[in-house]
């Protein structure tokens, strides 16, 4: 974004909040102050690259939303939580993506814009790095070892827990587990176990006494949120 632009992003987005609070007549020209001079001006640069990016995408769509849809109550509850998300994450590929979701509500399909709004809320869920863990289920089950998991090896590269590693290794290993259990909780994976070909039952961990995974596959939930942000799935 250019600079010119971004500054000017920013301050419509501070007069305008400054102007709603300060509307209030006891409190609100005290806290429409305390907006102006103690938010952070990073989170102000987010809602501003959010708003720029959620603009070019209505643009794009190929039926041009009418001002009436654009004040419907459906998007408007969808562009507030996407722009509440877009103040806490530093991370322009999570801005995109939740301007992606939320020009997505004004497309004339099947999921409503309550619907999307849950999507939404999942996303919000979700670290950068559980973002990476969903997309690599299918990219690397479905490619191999390809680019994408070049591209994230550092956070993809399967901890190995053998006896005498130092205990770093087994907090690494520790939040591995997290991740993928965040995302099977969440709805977007399902695990695949590992069943013995003599019997055709699962295999057991000695250790946990629970079935042994050999893997994760994305849901049709999973896919359809990743969808939804733009991440193209073959």
């Amino acid at each position: 974004m250019k600079p010119e632009l971004q500054s000017s992003h920013v301050d419509h987005v501070v007069s305008a909040i400054k102007g709603v609070i300060g509307a209030a007549p006891v409190a609100g020209p005290i806290i429409a102050e305390l907006v102006g001079t103690t938010i952070p001006n990073q989170r102000l640069e987010r809602v501003a690259r959010f708003v720029h990016e959620l603009d070019q995408r209505i643009s794009a769509l190929e039926t041009k939303p009418s001002p009436e849809q654009l004040h419907e109550p459906g998007f408007t509850e969808v562009a507030e939580e996407a722009m509440l998300q877009s103040m806490r994450t530093p991370d322009p590929d999570r801005i995109s993506q939740l301007a992606t979701l939320t020009a997505r509500a004004l497309s004339p399909d099947e999921i409503r814009a309550e619907e999307r709004l849950h999507l939404l809320r999942l996303l919000g869920e979700l670290s950068p790095i559980e973002l990476i863990w969903l997309q690599s289920f299918h990219e690397i089950r479905t490619m191999g070892q390809n680019d994408f998991y070049d591209q994230h090896e550092e956070v993809l590269r399967p901890i190995s827990r053998t006896m005498g590693q130092p205990e770093h290794v087994f907090d690494k290993g520790a939040l591995q587990d997290s991740f993928k259990g965040h995302l099977e909780r969440l709805g977007l994976v399902k695990p695949s176990l590992e069943i013995d070909r003599t019997t055709g039952i699962p295999v057991f961990d000695k250790q946990t006494g629970k079935p042994k995974i050999r893997g994760y596959d994305v849901t049709q939930l999973g896919f359809l949120l990743l969808k939804e942000i733009g991440i193209e799935i073959e």
